[in-house]
């Protein structure tokens, strides 16, 4: 699992600009990944997926994984400096919001136990950036963990 953080770290460093766009910072989200990272794992969580983007003002990204029955999940996310308002919203397969983050921050946390195995949406969205940003892209992390 350290060797999938550190690649997504350095995947994260080389996002200097797309499509012509500067990208914001990813130095401050690269230390609040790390921070996550720590945190989950010192309190019986393990990472299992590191998901990284891009993704400008008012935009959604969504990841589609496989949870398992009567496992512990933790989604976690952090935006870059530009990022205000990062957001995850969790859907089952039947398209239902199971849980929601929407703390008017940039450090997204959600936590779900599924009754059922299934495929989940997992949707991430910018809903605020900085207004020097608003018009680029800015890098966002979403940590999956399970519990141990």
């Amino acid at each position: 699992m350290k060797k999938i953080f550190l690649g997504a770290l350095i995947g994260l460093s080389m996002c200097v600009s797309v499509n012509g766009s500067t990208v914001s910072s990813w130095n401050d989200l690269m230390i609040g990944t790390q921070r996550a990272y720590t945190i989950t794992s010192q309190n019986g969580y393990e990472t299992i997926l590191i998901i990284s983007g891009m993704i400008t003002y008012k935009e959604e990204r969504c990841d589609y994984r496989t949870l398992s029955a009567g496992q512990t999940y933790i989604i976690s996310g952090v935006g870059s400096d530009g990022i205000i308002d990062l957001d995850i919203e969790l859907y089952g397969e039947n398209g239902n919001l199971v849980t929601k983050d929407v703390k008017n921050d940039r450090l997204p946390i959600v936590t779900y136990t599924p009754e059922i195995t299934q495929m989940f949406k997992i949707k991430a969205i910018a809903y605020d950036i900085n207004d020097a940003w608003k018009k680029s892209y800015n890098t966002y992390s979403l940590l999956i963990c399970v519990q141990k």
